[in-house]
């Protein structure tokens, strides 16, 4: 009897252990999408796929370039 619960208390430990290590693996690899979706946003030009960096160092800036140069709802509109 000693055995059965021994061996019943391990392989649920074990199993439950397993199940939630690849919860907590998705739910870090989905964050770690999210911030990357995220830093593209903030930090790449949509249309031409250009990083901020080089409109900071040789141009007006990014923020200029994205709603002035390449505003994206500018591109829609022209395409409807």
């Amino acid at each position: 009897v000693i055995y059965h619960v021994t061996f019943f208390i391990f392989i649920t430990t074990i199993g439950l252990n397993i199940i939630f290590g690849i919860i907590v693996d998705t739910f870090s690899e989905m964050r770690d999408l999210k911030w990357r979706a995220e830093s593209d946003m903030k930090d790449t030009c949509f249309i031409c796929s250009r990083n901020s960096y080089d409109f900071e160092h040789h141009g007006r800036g990014f923020d200029y370039h994205v709603k002035n140069e390449h505003n994206m709802w500018s591109y829609v509109y022209f395409i409807i």
